[in-house]
């Protein structure tokens, strides 16, 4: 099994015992590599820019964007030419609707009729209210019960 020491130079990336440096240091001085950085790629001769579009690809001055975003952009414009999902929402559109006048709507909520309401989710719940009401008379002895205790203080 190889043993691994951390590259004396940047102190961040191990290399096997009888290496001098990382690739990545080797690439910066020039050295045989096996590795490629941004900056041997980009010549300082021509002005670049960055891609206005994904914002990672260098872009010559005169190009709008890089060659990804173009292929992308190509992609999406041959889908929004595809004509066939709006001939699809225009036939919905096209179909005729049953209108039903407000007349007819009101003549069905005056024949709904609440006794023949029946409770759709719990069919087996009995109404547990009493029908009848109580009475006016049964309202004021309360009231007698609050004025007898006012009189005794």
């Amino acid at each position: 099994m190889a043993k691994y020491k951390k590259c004396p130079r940047c102190e961040l990336n191990y290399i096997k015992q009888e290496e001098e440096m990382c690739d990545v240091c080797k690439a910066e001085l020039g050295m045989d590599s096996n590795i490629v950085l941004l900056d041997d790629i980009i010549d300082d001769d021509e002005p670049l820019k960055l891609c206005p579009v994904c914002k990672a690809a260098y872009i010559g001055m005169d190009e709008d964007m890089c060659e990804n975003c173009l292929a992308q952009e190509e992609r999406n414009s041959e889908n929004e030419d595809n004509d066939d999902w709006r001939s699809y929402l225009d036939d919905e559109d096209t179909k005729d609707t049953d209108e039903i006048p407000l007349e007819a709507l009101g003549a069905e909520e005056e024949d709904f009729d609440d006794d023949d309401f029946e409770d759709e989710e719990n069919p087996e719940i009995e109404d547990d209210f009493d029908d009848e009401f109580i009475d006016a008379k049964d309202l004021d002895d309360f009231d007698d019960e609050e004025d007898e205790e006012d009189d005794e203080n």
